[in-house]
């Protein structure tokens, strides 16, 4: 149960080791499968998850917004008005979706097209053939892959099939995954509410100011060529180089698995939101833009008498809004 070096067929039928650059090769094209195939969605989706314990939302991104009091009004100077309160909107409309609900493949091989073969064999330090457990591909490829999709990273090549934020609706080797935005950074129209009559309306948001978020995936990359290792073929227990497609039946699989049950190896691939700190502190990364939450805090009380016996007051909206908070969307390995 370690890292290995599995053997290939040369062309005139000898085993030799793959090189540390061919077993990168084998790690890289992991990633490829799985970008193709993830075994961790996230998908937009306003509704519930589906109570399987397959699925859960994410932790809801929310965003605050100052707005005016109601007008007070009076017959004598002046009324007092409420304070200002804040416009809360939660979004919480990313949903994870784990893709492989079966158990794991090497216990239940039946009907899968690798059934009669073995994993990859290598030498082990007395020189014998063996063929590589589980285990071994996992350590080998597996969790070098995993490691790699679980990183800030957002290109093809490192991070085929996660996901990531932008403002953008379109982002180079990324496939939206829906045109509603996950979050909004919305800001209220200070300059409207320090001038005209009142009363104002209590909430003017700032519509040019607003700035939407999107959920990217990371496209795979293209396939490029690699050697394809030697296994075990049953019954006959012949050596031979396995079929490329059967080959990457069981990574992807693998890769699959891990990706969904792999928590008693510190593999399960998880999503989740949050501030910069609480991410570093349960190990994660983040992925593409921070989703901003801006506003101002303060506000001041407007006046105004609209006839001889009337007095109105409102607490409105002033000030230069900033931001206040910081949410990103985290990846990590659980």
């Amino acid at each position: 149960m370690a890292v290995i070096r599995p053997l290939k067929l040369s062309a005139s039928g000898d085993l030799i080791e793959m090189s540390s650059g061919e077993v990168q090769l084998l790690i890289n094209d992991a990633i490829r499968l799985y970008g193709n195939a993830p075994g961790i969605e996230l998908l937009y989706d306003q509704g519930s998850d589906d109570g399987t314990g397959f699925q859960y939302k994410l932790a809801a991104i929310t965003e605050n917004r100052l707005q005016a009091s109601p007008l007070a009004s009076g017959g004598s100077p002046w009324p007092t008005p409420t304070a200002s309160t804040y416009v809360v909107t939660s979004y919480d409309s990313m949903l994870l979706n784990m893709t492989w609900r079966t158990p794991f493949p090497s216990k239940n091989r039946a009907g899968s097209p690798y059934v009669n073969q073995s994993y990859p064999i290598y030498y082990q330090a007395d020189g014998i053939v063996k063929a590589a457990s589980w285990v071994d591909i996992k350590d080998t490829i597996i969790a070098p892959a995993l490691t790699s999709l679980a990183s800030s990273a957002i290109t093809p090549a490192a991070a085929a099939g996660t996901y990531f934020v932008s403002t953008n609706t379109s982002e180079t080797d990324a496939t939206l995954v829906s045109p509603n935005p996950i979050a909004k950074d919305t800001q209220a129209d200070i300059a409207a509410f320090a001038s005209g009559s009142l009363p104002e309306t209590q909430d003017q948001p700032e519509n040019s100011l607003t700035v939407d978020y999107y959920l990217h995936r990371v496209n795979a990359p293209a396939e490029v060529p690699f050697s394809v290792p030697a296994v075990i073929l049953d019954p006959e227990h012949s050596i031979n180089t396995m079929s490329r497609s059967v080959y990457q039946d069981m990574i992807l699989h693998l890769m699959q698995w891990f990706a969904v049950w792999g928590a008693s190896y510190n593999l399960a691939l998880r999503y989740q939101t949050g501030s910069l700190a609480y991410l570093t502190g349960i190990g994660y990364n983040t992925k593409g833009t921070g989703m901003t939450d801006t506003y101002t805090t303060t506000y001041i009380q407007r006046y105004e008498q609209p006839n001889s016996s009337t007095y109105y007051s409102q607490n409105v909206p002033t000030g230069t809004p900033s931001v206040q908070t910081i949410n990103y969307l985290g990846v990590g390995l659980n």
